[in-house]
């Protein structure tokens, strides 16, 4: 199985190789984004269907975070389309997964490159979809605030991909760099772990390893049923600040899960809470003194 890390770095390092003197072309047919002689990107209908994989994403230092990324956002994602990107290099046939979704601009706390603005809707992908969907990942939903890291693809070199021709942004590191917002928080699996302000999950609701094995057991699709072990079994007895919001974070972690999956104790252990207003404050500041 390729790894995603290899399969993007091989496909950019590559893309010199690949011959692109045809003029490329918008398609209007109702599955087709995208083609060119050497890429086509076709909309799938797949989005209610969650099918798990294993990827192998590259970690990010924090000066490789601020560095690599040239745009750094806040906003609401809409228009959310899952697709497939079929190339050609070299006479072999590589096939791959992506979201696609328009972004209503909220906030810019970085933008090295372009002239991104609060109030403007941008196009971002990101490569995942629910058809190869990886544990711990954000679900990209209609209408749900994100805060994310990622570059321009006009500035892409060798951009094999195509990736400018029907995105404006591309998120590089999910795992780490595209945080879902919760209430009054962002959710974070490790990157963020050492501000101060950061509130471990799994302390926060003093979870235990029996609570969320027995969680992990219901069926995701069953909304009420998770709804009210959390409630039941979990908050019960908590009167703490916050306590709502921590739960819901819980709650959106077991929609990232495979049912009856020991990732979630993995998950919770390393997920983090932060104040949107500290974490936009801390991410705007670090930027420029990395220039941005």
């Amino acid at each position: 199985m390729k790894l995603k890390t290899i399969v993007i770095t091989v496909l950019f390092a590559l893309c010199s190789l690949l011959s692109t003197g045809c003029q490329s072309s918008l398609i209007s047919d109702s599955t087709s984004l995208y083609q060119s002689p050497n890429v086509e990107v076709t909309i799938v209908d797949n989005a209610d269907q969650i099918k798990y994989t294993h990827y192998e994403w590259a970690t990010f230092t924090e000066d490789m975070a601020y560095t690599k990324n040239t745009v750094i956002i806040t906003g609401v994602a809409t228009n959310v389309r899952q697709a497939n990107v079929n190339c050609e290099y070299m006479d072999t046939d590589v096939s791959d997964s992506i979201t696609i979704f328009d972004v209503d601009v909220s906030e810019v706390l970085a933008c090295r490159s372009g002239s991104i603005q609060e109030g403007d809707v941008i196009t971002i992908g990101v490569g995942y979809n629910m058809d190869k969907y990886g544990e711990g990942l954000p679900i990209i939903t209609e209408g749900a605030s994100y805060l994310m890291f990622c570059y321009v693809a006009e500035d892409q070199e060798n951009d094999v991909l195509e990736l400018a021709e029907y995105v404006d942004c591309w998120i590089s590191a999910p795992k780490d760099l595209f945080l879902e917002r919760v209430g009054d928080f962002y959710l974070s699996i490790d990157f963020f772990s050492g501000l101060s302000d950061a509130q471990n999950l799994a302390d926060y609701l003093n979870l235990t390893e029996k609570q969320i094995a027995s969680l992990s057991t219901i069926a995701v699709a069953n909304t009420d049923a998770v709804d009210t072990y959390i409630d039941e079994e979990i908050m019960l007895d908590s009167d703490r600040i916050d306590m709502n919001q921590f739960a819901d974070a819980l709650y959106v972690l077991k929609t990232r899960t495979m049912d009856n999956s020991s990732e979630l104790w993995n998950l919770v252990n390393r997920s983090y809470l932060i104040s949107c207003d500290e974490l936009e404050e801390y991410v705007r500041d670090t930027a420029l003194a990395y220039g941005g």
